[in-house]
């Protein structure tokens, strides 16, 4: 690359156009070998074929791999076929500059500064500025560690993971690619929630770090799909790709109204066992639907099952605050306060104060044995905060303060 940059520079755009072929050449020669490696079958198959033409110097094999290069980069993924298209070009031009004898005997072909320029461009931009691992085997490498116990849980640690792993060297092609696996994986209907949550949150990042190429892709993904969801497909779409901020401009009107009957009308343990939908509500306005059959989920429901697979969404918290101030029976507010032990991974000291002061305004709170043993799993799932302890030691006092003077008057009276 420095001596096509050298031979531009001084006007020797032939030479420059050859050298930077030389380049591409090189450079997806490294990565073949990188590759295989790795243990990426076909790039096996390519390094050896290439070993032994060159220890055998055998020109006519070297030349037909040469012929052959960009195509089978394109297979191994090393970048896409409009990349592959922008690369056949640069390869024409070097052959029209290295052979003038390929050309009309009364024309030289000399490519102008901005054909050079043009040309440089694209092999920076779609080879030489990604590094070797991308394609296919860094697709079968996600898949593993998407299962395992090394899996970030943290979505900033899960960014960081991924751009260095992934997106840092990953061409346009190898995003694209990476979106369509972690759509599919997403709607997968023979994998758990766990599994397919794993995937949407690494889609939700790489979306953060690529908006452009992966709403493209996905615009395309879901263009003729969404039509032919059947219920089942549409609730598994909405607990997993709705989440990605780009995707509800991509829907159809048709797709939206669907979506709205069945997240009011579908069994509220349906929303809640099977895809968790108030752990993380779905945006705007879908998140409404869910909100308005919050009692009805509290009532149904063991809070236990909330919040399995991330941590818990707050647009749920003042709702609930509302559902406990104004709970009438003592079943209902325990069952409320068990979803606030469930949101606890998200709380801070200040939600907590909010929850002991709405309690003392509710005596189906406050003199509920239920309650205060929900309240008393609150504690100890949120004591590592700052503050929480002495909130919860003010509400002790309060409540022992509370019954003093009954049972004094209890005493009076020889009962």
């Amino acid at each position: 690359m420095d001596e096509a940059i050298g031979a531009y520079n001084s006007g020797a755009y032939r030479s420059s156009v050859i050298a930077l072929w030389i380049a591409v050449v090189a450079d997806v020669i490294d990565k073949i070998r990188a590759m295989a490696e790795q243990g990426e079958k076909a790039a096996c198959v390519l390094r050896d074929a290439l070993t032994a033409a060159i220890d055998n110097n055998d020109v006519p094999t070297l030349q037909r791999l040469e012929g052959q290069l960009l195509e089978e980069a394109e297979k191994l993924q090393l970048f896409g076929k409009r990349e592959c298209e922008e690369l056949t070009r640069l390869k024409k031009d070097r052959n029209l500059c290295a052979h003038p004898a390929f050309v009309a005997e009364e024309s030289l072909f000399s490519p102008s500064p901005e054909l050079v320029r043009l040309h440089m461009q694209t092999a920076v931009d779609n080879l030489l500025s990604h590094g070797p691992v991308v394609g296919k085997i860094a697709i079968k490498r996600f898949e593993a560690e998407v299962l395992g116990y090394s899996f970030p849980s943290d979505d900033a640690k899960l960014k960081t993971y991924l751009w260095e792993s992934y997106v840092q060297r990953g061409s346009d092609s190898f995003i694209r690619n990476f979106t369509k696996v972690l759509a599919k994986a997403a709607l997968s209907a023979d994998k758990d929630l766990e599994f397919r949550w794993r995937h949407v949150r690494s889609l939700r990042a790489l979306y953060d770090f690529r908006p452009g190429d992966v709403e493209a892709e996905l615009r395309e993904f879901l263009r003729d799909r969404q039509l032919r969801f059947n219920e089942d497909e549409l609730l598994r779409f909405v607990g997993s790709l709705l989440y990605i901020p780009c995707v509800p401009i991509l829907l159809e009107a048709g797709t939206r109204h669907r979506i709205e009957s069945l997240v009011q009308g579908r069994p509220v343990l349906d929303l809640l066992a099977r895809e968790e939908l108030f752990a993380v509500l779905p945006p705007r306005p879908y998140d409404g639907y869910l909100l308005a059959r919050l009692p009805e989920a509290i009532s149904k429901s063991n809070s236990s099952i909330l919040g399995g697979t991330s941590t818990p969404d707050l647009r749920l918290f003042d709702m609930l605050l509302e559902e406990f101030r104004t709970a009438g029976s003592f079943p209902y507010c325990a069952a409320v306060a068990g979803w606030f032990t469930a949101m606890s991974p998200a709380l801070t000291a200040e939600h907590v104060a909010k929850i002991l002061e709405t309690a003392k305004l509710n005596d189906q709170a406050y003199g509920s044995v239920l309650t205060n043993r929900e309240l008393e799993r609150l504690k100890w799932a949120t004591t590592g905060h700052a503050g929480v302890p002495e909130l919860f030691k003010a509400f002790d006092e309060w409540q022992e303060a509370r019954l003093t003077p009954a049972a004094g008057a209890a005493e009076s009276s020889g009962t």
